[in-house]
């Protein structure tokens, strides 16, 4: 393995690690500042591609923390007393993953884009 997708994994790692312990207080916007400073950090479709999946894994990990094998009672819950309808657990559990790749897929954006307008302007300095 060459250094590149050494580091690339290592994004995914480390970015999993840090969501999951700053989910444990319950800070869900942990995860955009993470994936802002990885993508602002570090160049590459595969460090970005893994910081995502990185955000995926320490979100499951932290619903398995908390929920482990009730998730689907809890999530069905959760469903009811949104909707008023039984049933729905699956677009609970769903809405929890779409809300972590758009944090994780928005701000790793951002990131990326403030580092390609920065590079040029140190450049010209």
């Amino acid at each position: 393995m060459t250094v590149r997708p050494v580091l690339a994994i290592g994004v995914g790692v480390v970015v999993a690690a840090v969501d999951f312990l700053g989910l444990l207080p319950g800070w869900w916007w942990l995860t955009s500042v993470v994936a802002f400073l990885a993508a602002l950090l570090l160049r590459g479709a595969a460090a970005f591609w893994w910081m995502v999946l990185g955000s995926l894994v320490g979100w499951t990990a932290m619903l398995l923390w908390h929920g482990g094998s009730d998730i689907p009672r809890i999530a069905n819950l959760v469903g009811e007393l949104a909707v008023n309808t039984s049933g729905v657990g699956w677009a609970v559990v769903v809405l929890t993953y779409l809300l972590a790749l758009l944090l994780a897929l928005t701000a790793g954006w951002l990131g990326s884009q403030l580092r390609r307008l920065v590079t040029p302007l140190r450049a010209r300095t």
